[in-house]
């Protein structure tokens, strides 16, 4: 009898056991003869071409062509954004087919004066003429859509241009009907930012999808309020007992930190 509960108490594990022990999700992307125009628009993307993700409540798909990789990801609940509007989309793509971090875009939606704006242009297209400049200054502020190459611990990477053909990363987002739409761009010949010879296309790339969290400022803010907390804590130690313990229990309660959300799948190119 005993050996019968072990046979069946085994086979129960295996069943719980076995989703966990399932591949990883490898999905196709899909041959595109034209550039994919950026606009946060998921009514450009065929169902088809759509997967789910169901855990996060996204869909997300993928098109390439030859030198560029199109992405989008569809946060559909609310509960999942996040604090993405703050700390905007970061991509992963692994080019030996591993789910390790080498070379990431971060993608985020900045607020800068025509000042930076200026500064911004010149350093990707070079100098500008004074036209252009004057044009630039005369508004106030710009939505600047940032694509910035970051290395595996999130520090920025100087993009070296890989002669005309390169195109730098790019995303547009939108809201429409409750859903948060991240529309973005990559080139493929990344590899030089590894040190290694060029990697093999046709083999499975991974990539991570990766979002919420706290930036620097939230993570500084946090510390700020902690500390203010423990001043408060220090300065009604004189008071009464019922206003000190009312202070302890404020500083000691943690403070929520929003979720960051990230996920791998595997990446098959389409070829023409």
């Amino acid at each position: 009898m005993k050996v019968g509960r072990y046979c069946l108490l085994f086979i129960l594990t295996l069943t719980f056991l076995f989703p966990l022990m399932a591949k990883d999700v490898v999905v196709q992307s899909q041959w595109t003869s034209q550039p994919v125009n950026i606009d946060g628009n998921s009514q450009d993307w065929a169902p088809e071409i759509l997967n789910k993700w169901n855990k996060f409540k996204v869909d997300y798909g993928f098109m390439n062509d030859g030198n560029n990789l199109y992405g989008i990801i569809i946060l559909n609940d609310r509960n999942y954004w996040s604090t993405i509007s703050q700390t905007g989309l970061t991509v992963w793509i692994n080019l030996e087919g591993k789910k390790k971090k080498k070379i990431g875009v971060h993608y985020r939606l900045r607020q800068v004066s025509a000042k930076e704006m200026v500064a911004i242009l010149e350093k990707k297209e070079g100098g500008l003429s004074e036209e252009r400049k004057a044009e630039i200054l005369s508004r106030p502020q710009y939505r600047y859509y940032e694509g910035q190459f970051i290395d595996k611990k999130g520090r920025p990477l100087e993009v070296t241009p890989l002669g005309k053909d390169f195109i730098l990363p790019t995303f547009r987002m939108s809201r429409t009907r409750g859903k948060l739409v991240y529309e973005f761009r990559l080139p493929l010949n990344i590899k030089e930012f590894y040190g290694g010879p060029s990697p093999d296309l046709t083999k499975e790339l991974k990539f991570c999808f990766e979002w919420g969290g706290m930036t620097k400022e939230m993570r500084a803010a946090l510390m700020k309020r902690r500390a203010a907390a423990e001043s408060r804590a220090r300065a009604e130690r004189a008071t009464s007992d019922l206003r000190r313990e009312r202070s302890v229990r404020d500083f000691d309660a943690p403070l929520r930190r929003p979720k960051k959300y990230s996920f791998w799948v595997g990446i098959k190119l389409a070829s023409q």
